[in-house]
């Protein structure tokens, strides 16, 4: 996403930057629950690398250094 994403495309992520950050917040809260639920420790784990992956997500498109670095610190 580093690499290829922010590049090639600048003006398309600074125009889907806020729709991304909402899918983000609104994806990690809902895997989260979802992950709480779950009996199975293999879909407990699944369910929680997804969660932070959004993590991830969300950190890069905050746009402050802070934000990239915690998220490449969470990679």
């Amino acid at each position: 996403m580093l690499r290829f994403l922010f590049p090639l495309f600048p003006e398309g992520t600074k125009f889907y930057k806020d729709i991304v950050i909402i899918l983000c917040l609104v994806g990690m809260f809902y895997i989260t629950v979802v992950a709480i639920s779950q009996i199975d420790l293999k879909k407990i784990i699944a369910y929680s690398s997804v969660a932070h992956m959004s993590y991830v997500v969300l950190g890069l498109c905050l746009d402050n250094s802070l934000g990239s670095l915690g998220s490449l610190y969470l990679m």
